[in-house]
């Protein structure tokens, strides 16, 4: 199965602990994929000419991710000023995000030709490109979207019907809003609680997956990236719910004991 993730690449930046992580959606989600066994993983977007953008190449470069269609252009790769509580629960303040030239960044035909020669594209519905990749997508059913914490449920109902798998980070309400949706449309939604675990509707059931609790929650950056990758790997390896809560599960609490979502 061929993967792409697109089109959220940046550094995070920890100033309370004077260090840097690469890091975004779309690099988080590809790392974990090859780490829960795919045969290949891809990811496509922009990055400055920068040291920033350097080391996003590098880390695609070490972990065997395609970036062929990684694009550099003048300006500033993203990069997210991200601080710490005490419980290891990540804060933004106003000023926290930079969007560089992930913000201008847009796909050219090359870039759309390349995107539908993939099995699955995973992207998160806020990026720029995502409106765009409802009508570029040569087929339904390779979408994996990630709705993150915005309960656009007038946008849900339109993509959801198009999409492989959505993700959405919500509570009960959402899994009640959402539950007749599954039923009508057959695309599983998966809706992740953090600390409280996570749900799953597939044809309108409800599957329910607890948290793994770790000894000291370092840093929640990327769980939700790397429980959305491992479930993807799992689900598409044998369409077992359980058990792709379960891989989810596992790859989230390990993102939880380090900074960083890689």
């Amino acid at each position: 199965m061929k993967i792409l993730a697109m089109t959220v690449c940046c550094m995070d930046v920890y100033p309370q602990n004077n260090m840097t992580c690469v890091g975004g959606n779309s690099v988080n989600f590809a790392t974990q994929c090859m780490r829960s066994g795919a045969s290949r993983a891809a990811v496509l977007g922009c990055v400055g000419a920068d040291a920033y953008g350097a080391a996003i190449r590098n880390h695609l470069e070490k972990h065997t991710i395609d970036h062929s269609h990684l694009h550099t252009a003048d300006g500033a790769t993203a990069h997210n000023m991200i601080y710490i509580s005490e419980s290891g629960e990540r804060f933004f303040r106003p000023d926290s995000w930079c969007g560089g030239v992930y913000q201008t960044f847009r796909l050219s035909d090359a870039d759309w030709k390349f995107v539908n020669a993939h099995d699955l594209v995973a992207m998160p519905s806020v990026d720029p490109n995502f409106p765009d990749a409802l009508s570029h997508l040569a087929h339904s059913g390779k979408l994996v979207v990630d709705f993150l914490d915005r309960h656009d449920f007038a946008m849900m109902e339109v993509v959801i019907p198009a999409a492989a798998l959505a993700f959405i980070s919500g509570d009960s309400r959402v899994v009640t809003r959402l539950a007749a949706l599954s039923r009508t449309t057959g695309t599983p939604v998966i809706v992740t609680h953090g600390s409280e675990g996570s749900t799953a509707l597939v044809n309108g059931e409800l599957v329910r997956q607890k948290a793994i609790p770790v000894d000291t929650v370092v840093d929640t950056t990327g769980c939700g990236d790397a429980y959305q990758a491992a479930f993807v790997i799992s689900w598409f390896a044998a369409r077992d719910v359980k058990a792709a809560m379960a891989a989810g599960a596992v790859a989230a609490a390990r993102v939880l004991t380090r900074h960083g979502g890689v």
